[in-house]
């Protein structure tokens, strides 16, 4: 399942929906695959607004584990934590592979990003959901893109 964003900037008549997934991974040399984190970002080789990584900060690692019981989340912690140690590049677009992106801020309703073509604000607003056939999009520790199935989205 996805859910669906509608994406529109207040200076320019750019407009846009988004299905936003989840089903991202990274792959280690070592089995099981990690949770790829994602964030809303202004592309500037897309020319549009994708989701990309979100690299969390130890900080952020240790506050997600806390409280969790379930080994299983634990253990996807510790790994996704040794990829943000060892990790040399900046947060990458999950379409394309750039790092030429510029992240949204999540307010209390809804998400903004600077429009990268014009300057104005880009508002992203949760606007339903989709069926999404396929399987997972595989990432190396870098985020550079290693294999994945083709997805088709089905709007209601």
């Amino acid at each position: 399942m996805a859910t669906l964003f509608t994406a529109q900037c207040d200076r320019c008549d750019f407009n846009q929906t988004i299905a936003a997934r989840t089903n991202y991974a990274y792959r280690l040399p070592e089995p099981p695959d990690v949770f790829l984190w994602t964030q809303f970002v202004w592309c500037g080789e897309c020319r549009k607004i994708v989701q990309a990584e979100k690299l969390l900060t130890e900080e952020e690692i240790d506050a997600w584990l806390a409280g969790q019981w379930n080994r299983r989340i634990r253990l996807d912690g510790e790994r996704y934590r040794q990829i943000i140690v060892g990790r040399q590049s900046p947060a990458r677009c999950l379409t394309c592979g750039s790092v030429d992106i510029v992240a949204a801020k999540s307010g209390e309703h809804v998400a903004t990003v600077l429009h990268g073509d014009c300057g104005g604000v880009v508002s992203l607003n949760r606007s339903g959901s989709a069926r999404i056939e396929g399987g997972i999009d595989v990432y190396s520790a870098e985020g550079e893109f290693i294999v994945g199935v083709l997805k088709q989205y089905c709007y209601p």
